[in-house]
């Protein structure tokens, strides 16, 4: 899967959404996860604008595997610009 069927994928997907979700919630730092906020600004899991917004959803998504309709269009609206980040870990077969 390229970077822009990835991209497209993330706002259209929920299956992906919510994986993704996971995926970035884990690329976080420990501390990072507990505070839902960025504090290293090492390119890996969510940026400072989206932790806030996108942490309790991975959380609700890893608890209960899946968000609802209102929660899944704010996930497809935010994680394209993560298309990089996740494809990565799904090419590495982490995934898959």
């Amino acid at each position: 899967m390229t970077e822009r069927q990835t991209r497209q994928r993330l706002a259209s997907d929920a299956y992906l959404a919510t994986l993704a979700l996971e995926i970035l919630y884990e690329n976080q730092t420990a501390d990072e996860r507990a505070g839902a906020r960025t504090i290293y600004l090492n390119g890996m899991g969510f940026n400072q604008e989206d932790a806030p917004i996108l942490t309790p959803l991975a959380r609700k998504a890893m608890r209960y595997g899946e968000l609802d309709r209102h929660e899944l269009a704010t996930a497809h609206t935010r994680l394209p610009k993560y298309a990089r980040q996740v494809r990565n870990y799904l090419d590495a077969g982490r995934y898959w």
